[in-house]
């Protein structure tokens, strides 16, 4: 069960922004200077990971996004691609 605010929102963070958060922390690891060359590299490894999730968790949400649009006075609604 996910964590709710007394509204019943959810107040978990979205994976897209955990990613985006821990691409941040490895990226001010590798800034500084005092890793060690193999942590560096294992550091690197993680973060090309999580850009392969970042894209795969923006290719979903892209997918889903839908517009909705009055039509006669229904709201309907349709891919984002096919909204013209």
């Amino acid at each position: 069960m996910k964590p709710c605010d007394r509204y019943g929102i959810i107040t978990a963070v979205p994976r897209f922004e955990k990613v985006l958060n821990d691409l941040e922390v490895i990226a001010e690891k590798l800034e500084g200077d005092q890793l060690e060359l193999d942590k560096a590299v294992a550091l690197y490894g993680q973060g090309m990971k999580l850009i392969v999730q970042a894209k795969k968790e923006l290719s979903g949400a892209e997918k889903k996004v839908k517009q909705l649009f009055l039509d006669q006075g229904e709201i309907k609604e349709t891919d984002f691609e096919n909204a013209n």
